[in-house]
C-alpha cells in the first residue's frame, strides 16, 4: 500500500477540517496526496510540460501558482481531471492561440514539490532530476515516465520505421531518463543537438517496432499519442493475419508525420 505524503514536514502552519488540510487565508481545501501511480503520473506530467512560479514572488503576493501549458486536446482534460483526483483542486484553464493554459494555487502543493520533490521555482533548465522517491519504486518510474513522455514526448515514422523520443536542455536528468528506460529493458539511444539558437537539446529515442510496442506495453502515452501508440501496435498485430487470411492491406495508422 502506497504512504501518504508527509504535510506537516513541509515547514508552514497546517489546518485541519475533515481530512482536508489548508493554510491561514486560502479557500483551498487539499487532500492530503498518496505517493501512489496517479501521483507519479502529476509529477512526471509536471516535469515535462509544467512549472511553479518565483517563490520569492509567491511570498509577496500569496500566488501558489502551479501551470501547465499543453497543445493536446486531450490530455488537458486528463491533466485537470488527475488534479481533482490527486489533489482534491479543481484546476482553472484558459485558452490561448495554439494552447491551453492549465493553472491552480495551492501553497501546500507547491511545497510539496519544491521541498519533498526537489522542483524548481522559476527555470528548469539544469535543475531538473528525478525524485527519489520515484526512482525507487518500478512501478512509480513507468508513471513518471508515462507523463514526461505524454508531454515532452513524441512520435515520428520514417517510412514506416516508428522511433518514440523525449528531448530536455537539461543533461542530467535526460540522462537519469535514459538510465530509467534500461532498467525498464529498453534500448534507448542518447543523442546531442548543436541548436543555431539556445542551448544544446538531448534526445532520447526508442527505435522500431519492438522499443514501440514495448513501451505501449510498459510506459505508454495518455492524451492524443496513446491513440497514436495504439493504433500503430494493433496495426502491425492485424496487418500479418489480414495479408494472409484476406489478401488486403489495413489501413495505415499513421494519421500525420509527427505528434509531439
Amino acid at each position: 500500500m502506497h504512504r501518504k505524503i508527509d504535510l506537516y514536514g513541509l515547514g508552514i502552519r497546517l489546518f485541519k477540517t475533515g481530512n482536508r488540510f489548508h493554510v491561514k487565508g486560502s479557500h483551498h481545501k487539499v487532500k492530503q496526496p498518496n505517493l501512489n501511480n496517479e501521483f507519479s503520473l502529476f509529477l512526471g506530467l509536471l516535469w515535462g510540460d509544467g512549472c511553479i512560479g518565483n517563490k520569492a514572488n509567491a511570498k509577496r503576493s500569496g500566488d501558489w501558482r502551479i501551470s501547465f501549458v499543453e497543445d493536446d486536446e486531450v490530455l488537458k482534460y486528463e491533466v485537470i481531471s488527475l488534479i481533482e483526483r490527486v489533489f482534491g483542486i479543481k484546476a482553472t484553464i484558459f485558452y490561448r492561440p495554439g494552447h491551453y493554459e492549465i493553472h491552480f494555487s495551492s501553497r501546500i502543493v507547491y511545497e510539496i514539490l519544491n521541498k519533498t520533490f526537489h522542483f524548481p521555482d522559476g527555470e528548469k533548465k539544469d535543475k531538473l532530476y528525478i525524485p527519489k522517491q520515484i526512482l525507487g519504486n518500478k512501478n512509480l518510474t513507468k508513471m513518471f515516465l508515462c507523463g514526461l513522455f505524454s508531454t515532452d514526448g513524441a512520435i515520428t515514422f520514417t517510412h514506416n520505421y516508428p522511433r518514440i523520443s523525449v528531448s530536455s536542455a537539461s543533461y542530467e536528468f535526460i540522462n537519469e531518463v535514459n538510465h530509467a528506460l534500461k532498467n525498464l529493458n529498453f534500448n534507448p539511444h542518447l543523442s546531442t543537438y548543436n541548436r543555431k539558437i539556445g542551448n544544446q537539446l538531448y534526445t532520447i529515442r526508442l527505435n522500431g517496432l519492438k522499443q514501440a510496442t514495448l513501451f505501449y506495453e510498459e510506459v505508454n502515452f495518455i492524451g492524443e499519442k496513446a491513440y497514436r501508440l495504439k493504433n500503430l501496435v494493433k496495426y502491425n498485430i492485424m496487418q500479418p493475419l489480414l495479408l494472409a487470411g484476406q489478401g488486403k492491406r489495413a489501413l495505415d495508422p499513421r494519421t500525420s508525420v509527427r505528434i509531439r
